[in-house]
């Protein structure tokens, strides 16, 4: 089964940057950092295929993992906690805008920006601007921010 899991991690890990780069963005900005710092050596030392990819999973994760401790620490602030919501908003907003344009289809060159823009593509990037909005206030309320994410995190592998 861990075999078989393996590529399904490898998909999934730059989606997991970015998720966390918009949910936790102390903990995300620096995963990112080093995600950027790892693809730099990968390739200058011209490594080709999924090996980049491979290459910048397991320092993502130890720098997320340091790094969503100061999250945990940095949110107490109020000031931080309303920052951070903007923050969510735009940069989901952000990242569904890139995605909503890659799905509603390929332009050809030189086409004009809000010649672009249609209604699916304002669909996609309201829904996934509203979910963040949820999203963000169930961290922040039920979940109690990074400090309870961690906490849920080393239960589920405590209990697996």
């Amino acid at each position: 089964m861990g075999c078989l899991m393996l590529p399904v991690v490898i998909l999934v890990a730059p989606f997991a940057v970015a998720f966390a780069t918009c949910m936790f963005p102390v903990a995300g900005l620096f995963t990112l950092a080093t995600a950027v710092i790892v693809a730099v050596i990968t390739t200058q030392q011209k490594m080709g295929g999924f090996m980049p990819i491979f290459m910048f999973i397991i320092p993502c994760w130890i720098v997320f993992h340091l790094t969503i401790r100061l999250e945990a620490r940095v949110e107490q602030s109020a000031r931080y906690r309303r920052a951070r919501y903007v923050f969510r908003l735009i940069t989901g907003g952000l990242v569904a805008h890139s995605l909503a344009l890659s799905f509603t289809g390929p332009f050809p060159k030189g086409t004009p920006f809000l010649e672009r823009l249609s209604p699916t593509y304002f669909v996609l990037v309201l829904a996934a601007v509203i979910g963040i909005h949820f999203l963000s206030r169930k961290l922040d309320e039920e979940l109690g921010g990074a400090d309870k994410f961690l906490a849920r995190l080393r239960l589920r592998r405590a209990t697996a």
